[in-house]
């Protein structure tokens, strides 16, 4: 009996002591505080728990879609099913205070990068 207890005490630990790793097709959303478009990477600053901030980097590459969403203007709008107007951008477009959505891979490599709210200039 000890040794079952051994050994479930040793898996929880187990558990708990390794790294988070984001899931694949997981979002983030939250204000960019840092772009590198050299070196492909992009961190940004999310809620989390209690309302303490978290930052999250992400690499980009080739095959990231990057696009910026903007709302159409109402007189503007053709098709009520889609309301916004999405933009091709690349990484050098995006800057910090802007306001983004990312889905990525396992290993936190970005598929996607919405800005959805620019930051203030």
């Amino acid at each position: 009996m000890r040794f079952r207890l051994a050994l479930f005490a040793l898996g929880i630990l187990g558990v708990v002591s390794s790294p988070v790793l984001a899931s694949a097709g997981e979002r983030h959303s939250g204000t960019v505080s840092k772009v590198n478009a050299q070196a492909g990477t992009l961190v940004l600053e999310e809620m989390a728990v209690a309302g303490k901030t978290h930052r999250f980097q992400v690499r980009v590459t080739a095959e990231t879609r990057l696009v910026l969403s903007e709302r159409i203007r109402d007189a503007q709008v053709t098709d009520l099913r889609n309301p916004f107007r999405e933009t091709s951008i690349q990484l050098s477009d995006i800057r910090p205070g802007d306001f983004v959505t990312v889905e990525v891979t396992e290993k936190a490599v970005a598929t996607s990068v919405t800005v959805t709210l620019r930051g203030w200039r």
